[in-house]
């Protein structure tokens, strides 16, 4: 089950549950995915809650091609360029650095 954190200010949207991961994901006996705004830090404290199984990274994952290695090293982030994502064009894909 691919969860995703709520991506706008949620005090606006009193309807929206504030940990949609906590809410949804205890209510499930499948795995969880959780989404939105990780970092390799937020990522494993989210693990080590016991409620998602795995953690999905997007645009950091599309700005860090290399991002596993990012992480094993605990190297500085490219930084995703959201203006250029979802737009269909290589710029914002295939254009970010890999570490040297």
């Amino acid at each position: 089950l691919h969860l995703m954190n709520v991506p706008f200010p949620a005090d606006k949207f009193p309807q929206y549950p504030a940990n949609v991961i906590e809410t949804f994901g205890k209510l499930t006996q499948h795995p969880v995915i959780a989404n939105y705004g990780y970092t390799k830090e937020t990522g494993e404290a989210e693990l080590e809650k016991g409620i998602a199984t795995l953690i999905s990274y997007g645009s950091l994952f599309l700005a860090n091609p290399d991002l596993p290695k990012r992480f094993e090293l605990n190297a500085e982030m490219n930084k995703p360029d959201r203006a250029t994502m979802y737009g269909g064009k290589d710029e914002g894909y295939i254009d970010y650095p890999f570490l040297d």
